[in-house]
């Protein structure tokens, strides 16, 4: 069986301890890897239906649901929420923590 491979980077960066701006990945409902700050990570699955969830401290990202085929790579891209104002974005960030990081495809 061919392996799948999804690359995951993030163009955040963090001021401090680079622990605490570590974004978790979970892949299927296991955590798979840690995203450092501007970082990149490879992670290899099989072929079929997924989901990634993102995580940093107590936000997390909604469920990135997607479909591999063989030998496909996918492309994605994890950082906080950034649409909207900024007050809108710190009352996200507040009021519904679950959705203050966001999973996309890579442009």
């Amino acid at each position: 069986m061919n392996q799948s491979q999804i690359a995951v980077s993030t163009p955040r960066s963090w001021v401090g301890d680079q622990r605490l701006g570590t974004f978790v990945l979970y892949l299927d409902r296991k955590r798979v890897g840690a995203l450092a700050p501007q970082g990149a990570v490879r992670l290899s699955c099989s072929a079929g239906k997924h989901e990634l969830i993102a995580r940093q401290w107590w936000y997390r990202s909604r469920p990135f649901k997607f479909d591999l085929a063989s030998d496909q790579e996918l492309r994605l891209v994890v950082d906080l929420v950034r649409e909207g104002s900024l007050l809108r974005r710190v009352l996200l960030l507040m009021v519904m923590p679950w959705r203050g990081v966001v999973v996309k495809a890579a442009a």
